[in-house]
């Protein structure tokens, strides 16, 4: 999927919603050209709001410049025909987020084994370490923003939208 320009929503399967944020809604697609399932993030803008475009492009381009274990992947992205919505299509992990994990152990009464916790540790590190090699500040690191493989033995940091490149060691905010 590298193309972007060759994108649209018409080319994805949407089966279902999987997220709300404050940037917009993800859903579980499959692509119909190579039955790939897929997270595709929906972000509405107003042609006004050119600090939220501004916000889109930065989380674009962090996630093109990064090809890690332990970071959500990049596929594409594209406009829709009339210009307010843009969709980010990524890696789809579908062991959902590490919140949900942990609200759904605190529910059943149950724990995550002490050895999970650190793998999990032990993987956002590598995955931030990785960020901060390319001067890239996450600005959002949490449990609902950290997504697990469907066997849940796989931790990727994701939600780049608030993070910033920093420029000579320095971030302005």
């Amino acid at each position: 999927m590298e193309n972007s320009e060759l994108y649209s929503i018409k080319d994805f399967q949407i089966i279902g919603k999987v997220g709300q944020g404050s940037f917009g809604s993800v859903y579980k697609a499959k692509n119909k050209q190579n039955n790939e399932t897929v997270a595709i993030k929906e972000i509405k803008v107003s042609a006004s709001d050119r600090k939220n475009i501004e916000s889109i492009a930065q989380e674009m381009r962090i996630l093109c410049s990064i090809d890690h274990k332990n970071i959500v992947s990049y596929k594409c992205s594209f406009w829709n025909t009339r210009k307010t919505s843009v969709y980010i299509v990524m890696e789809f992990l579908g062991g959902g987020d590490l919140q949900e994990r942990v609200n759904k152990c605190k529910r059943r009464r149950t724990y995550i084994p002490e050895s999970k916790i650190w793998s999990y540790l032990i993987q956002m590190l590598s995955g931030l370490k990785v960020l901060h090699d390319l001067k890239i500040i996450h600005r959002d690191i949490k449990s609902a923003n950290t997504f697990l493989s469907e066997d849940l033995e796989v931790c990727k940091l994701g939600d780049m939208n608030v993070s910033k490149i920093a420029r000579n060691h320095m971030a302005r905010t």
